[in-house]
This record gives structure tokens, sequence and C-alpha cells, in this order.
């Protein structure tokens, strides 16, 4: 598999809030279903995103990049 992208927008902590945010070269991330939690190690480092207000998953694949937006 090749690279992944992430664009989300969503809480990052008290008073913080990200607005389709890039996040380039995902090598892992995990989905907290009981928090709306998004885990993602990238090249930022690790990240921790309150999705609870997101209602859009989006996944496109090329060739060997997927890109997800959550919003």
């Amino acid at each position: 598999m090749g690279a992944a992208r992430f664009t989300v927008t969503g809480k990052i902590g008290p008073g913080n809030t990200l607005t389709a945010a890039v996040f380039t070269n995902v090598t892992f991330f995990d989905v907290d279903c009981l928090k709306n939690v998004l885990h993602l190690v990238c090249d930022q480092g690790d990240k921790y995103i309150d999705i609870s207000a997101d209602t859009t998953w989006t996944v496109t694949i090329t060739g060997t990049t997927y890109t997800m937006t959550i919003s």
C-alpha cells in the first residue's frame, strides 16, 4: 500500500479546532468509536482528534495513494 493523506475537521483540545487540516504520510490510523476520537501517526507526529461533530467520511484511492476526508 502507498502513502495515506487525511484531511480532517475536528477538535484537538480545549478551544482548539482544526478545519480541513491535512496530515501526510499517515502510517497508522485508529478510530475509537466509543470516544469519537481519531488517532493518526504521520509526518506531523501522533495526533488525537475529536471527530464527534463530523458526519462525512470520504475515501479516494488513486493508484497506491489513499486520501481520506473527515468533516
